[in-house]
């Protein structure tokens, strides 16, 4: 498995470690929509970062990588604004979906710790 997949595969599995006590927590304690709001939260995480990885294994074919790279953050921003707003209107806490968003980044950095720690025992 490439670096860049086996970083989709373990972000994945650690944001749904995160992302699970958060939900249930949050669907308990304020409503099944809060709970939801995570779960969207953390998707929508990890769709960003596939759509990182997918642009950093693209990145050897364009031929202005500068301005590919400009539109492929502004995409992803918009996305996840978008996402956001639709999923406010139908009443889902944004705040809840911020915390899911937030497991999502917990897991890249549990993922970045774990290397560190390979690389100061190699």
């Amino acid at each position: 498995m490439d670096d860049l997949k086996r970083l989709f595969v373990e972000t994945t599995k650690d944001s749904l470690l995160l992302a699970l006590p958060c939900a249930c927590a949050a669907f308990f304690c304020f409503g099944w929509l809060s709970g939801l709001g995570v779960v969207v939260g953390v998707v929508t995480g990890q769709v960003g970062l596939w759509m990182i990885i997918r642009f950093a294994k693209s990145i050897t074919t364009h031929k202005k990588a500068d301005r590919a790279g400009l539109t492929q953050y502004v995409l992803r921003y918009c996305m996840y604004g978008i996402v956001m707003v639709v999923f406010a209107c139908v009443h889902v806490p944004v705040l809840a979906m911020l915390a899911g968003f937030m497991c999502s980044k917990g897991a890249l950095l549990m993922y970045s710790r774990k290397l560190r720690k390979e690389a100061d025992d190699a």
